[in-house]
């Protein structure tokens, strides 16, 4: 195996620097990679990595706390779309090298797209490998409750209909 020691570092991702901890533990052995508490943070927005990245049924567990939108503006802004909030919650993704597969449970604060208020998203993603679906129950309402509410499953085995969303 080869253990991976990081100095305090920083990085540039979308001209905002980034801070990457120094007491993460990063592991290879056979193959996998081994993240234990691999923090990156800007200002007050922080993203937390742990988990083994993998072929295997192995998961990688993202954490955001207080990410800021507009950080993705990278990706966002050439395709037109502004985004201003800030998001908590986790990514849980598994089998990163084979077939990927990721859940979710993400919060925000009242989001702005383009300058429109659209309200604030209540995201749950789980996926049910045995059934080959994904659960989903998505909020996005504004201070009024009015919005868009959406749950039902994504089936992946499904050619046909591989969607059954009521909203």
């Amino acid at each position: 195996p080869a253990n991976i020691h990081l100095r305090p570092s920083e990085i540039i991702i979308n001209r905002e620097n980034w801070n990457i901890n120094d007491d993460a533990r990063l592991r290879v052995s056979k193959g996998k990679i081994y993240i234990e508490n691999l923090l990156v943070s800007h200002d007050r927005q922080k993203i937390r990595f742990d988990g083994i990245l993998s072929n295997d049924d192995d998961r990688l567990q993202v954490k955001f706390n207080d990410f800021s939108l507009a950080s993705l503006g990278g990706v966002t802004r050439p395709l037109g779309i502004d985004l201003q909030g800030d998001m908590n919650g986790e990514l849980n993704i598994t089998s990163v090298f084979r077939k990927p597969l990721a859940s979710a449970n993400i919060h925000t604060s009242p989001i702005l797209y383009n300058d429109i208020p659209v309200g604030k998203l209540d995201l749950r993603a789980d996926f049910e490998p045995v059934a080959g679906s994904v659960l989903i129950d998505l909020q996005l309402l504004d201070e009024q409750r009015r919005g868009i509410l959406v749950n039902g499953n994504y089936n992946l085995y499904d050619e046909n209909e591989p969607l059954n969303l009521k909203g």
